[in-house]
């Protein structure tokens, strides 16, 4: 397996046992950012969030909005309601990381889709859960289970499911989805169908795991499977991962990353320049 589709897992390498953060207070949003309220936990954060709710036997599900994301989300009010409905809401983009330091919120870092599918893949496995792998191709989901498995050996996997092209339309294969997860009883779901497709169906299945996390992970999945490779490190430092990634699909993506995001992003900046003032500082927790 090629290591540039595996991030560094030395600052996760145990499940954490506890939290400083008041895990009571997460869902008090700490930071708005054009109407959205995001939460500010680092990875390790996030983490030892989700293994504690598990331990509470409390389920969730995490959304982490990226700057398309957003911009979505600020243009469509039924949209920004599933933004509203998530337990968990980070940032995944290190503009948005950036937009949110420059209103005086301390942000440690942003917590990427494409690095937590390994990194909570493998405190789950030291902490005896299981997660279940929703979305790909045919046979993608496999190849990432066994890639993470790599990794972490002792990692369960509860299952994984391809659904069909078009299942968002079918009210049987949603039923199947239901029962497949219902029947797997996984801790995790990673449901990586892209924005909005991956909420919207989080939403109709949550229900049928009420103690399971389920994470909106977009492309993560075949990532994780070697489909295509992350970005070098410096480039994800440096906010150019998308740059990366269109060179890899320019013909699907070149009107998502310059003809939408690229003016969204000056907009962006426009509103955290004449909205500054308004925020006081909030520390992350972390």
């Amino acid at each position: 397996m090629s290591t540039a589709n595996t991030p560094r897992l030395r600052a996760f390498t145990e499940p954490p046992t506890g939290t400083s953060e008041n895990t009571s207070a997460v869902n008090n949003r700490a930071a708005r950012l054009m109407g959205i309220e995001f939460d500010l936990l680092s990875e390790a954060g996030t983490i030892g969030y989700i293994l504690a709710s598990l331990n509470s036997r409390k389920g969730g599900w995490l959304m982490n909005p990226n700057v398309d994301v957003l911009r979505q989300l600020v243009a469509h009010d039924d949209l920004a309601a599933l933004a509203r409905q998530a337990d968990l809401v980070i940032a995944d983009s290190k503009p948005l990381m950036w937009a949110l330091r420059s209103q005086r919120v301390t942000i440690s870092e942003r917590v990427a889709g494409s690095s937590l599918i390994w990194t909570l893949s493998d405190a789950a496995a030291r902490a005896g859960r299981s997660i279940f792998l929703l979305g790909g191709a045919p046979t993608v989901a496999e190849r990432a289970a066994a890639a993470l498995r790599e990794i972490s050996p002792d990692l369960r996997i509860a299952g994984t499911y391809s659904p069909p092209l078009g299942f968002e339309r079918d009210a049987t294969e949603i039923a199947t989805i239901a029962r497949v997860l219902t029947d797997a009883n996984p801790d995790i779901v990673f449901c990586g169908f892209g924005f909005p497709k991956q909420e919207r169906l989080i939403l109709q299945v949550r229900k049928v795991v009420p103690s399971a996390w389920l994470i909106a992970c977009g492309a993560s999945i075949a990532m994780v499977a070697g489909e295509f490779r992350r970005a070098p490190r410096w480039m994800q430092e440096s906010g150019l991962e998308w740059l990366y990634r269109l060179g890899q699909e320019p013909r699907r993506l070149f009107r998502r990353y310059v003809i939408d995001d690229i003016p969204f992003i000056v907009r962006l900046a426009a509103h955290v320049a004449a909205s500054r003032a308004h925020y006081p500082g909030v520390s992350a927790r972390q």
